[in-house]
């Protein structure tokens, strides 16, 4: 309950929900998981580091710095262009992901 007043504890608003995930859910989500990490080589190509068992995102950073290390070593002039799709899952196609 909320506070310590005992004349408002008759009241549901008093209170604050807990939410458990039920165990059907989360054993679901595992399955899919495990299913999705045996196509998600195919799907996803060689650039594409996070969230993908055995890559990192960090891949991707230090390919970058190594690039901006080797331009400015030899006093080249470069450009990067950095691109955060907005509201990417909505992006996806998910007839994709439904195939598999």
């Amino acid at each position: 309950p909320k506070g310590n007043d005992a004349s408002k504890l008759r009241f549901t608003s008093n209170y604050r929900p807990i939410t458990l995930a039920n165990v059907d859910y989360k054993v679901l989500m595992k399955v899919l998981a495990r299913r999705m990490q045996s196509v998600i080589w195919k799907i996803a190509g060689p650039h594409q580091t996070c969230g993908i068992k055995g890559r990192s995102i960090c891949t991707n950073i230090h390919t970058a710095r190594s690039v901006l290390e080797c331009c400015d070593a030899e006093y080249r002039t470069i450009a990067l262009l950095q691109i955060d799709l907005e509201k990417a899952f909505d992006r996806v196609c998910h007839d994709v992901l439904f195939k598999f």
